[in-house]
């Protein structure tokens, strides 16, 4: 069984959205994009070579070649 940290950036949730103003935006990710992620992870063959790690969502998208933007 794998164990790691995924950590999510700045999610555009209509709780971060509502200080938009406030906030450098830039990188941030959608709520779907993040799923999409978390989803590609999970279906990662080579799952177990992640234990032990913390990545980003962004470097999720790096590796599986997804839009977590969007």
């Amino acid at each position: 069984m794998a164990s790691l940290a995924v950590h999510l950036g700045l999610v555009r949730t209509e709780g971060v959205l509502q200080f938009a103003e406030h906030l450098d935006m830039t990188g941030s990710q959608s709520p779907e994009g993040v799923g999409r992620a978390v989803a590609a992870l999970a279906d990662d063959p080579d799952l177990l070579a992640l234990t032990g790690r913390a990545l980003t969502v962004d470097a999720l998208a790096a590796r599986y070649g997804i839009n977590v933007s969007t």
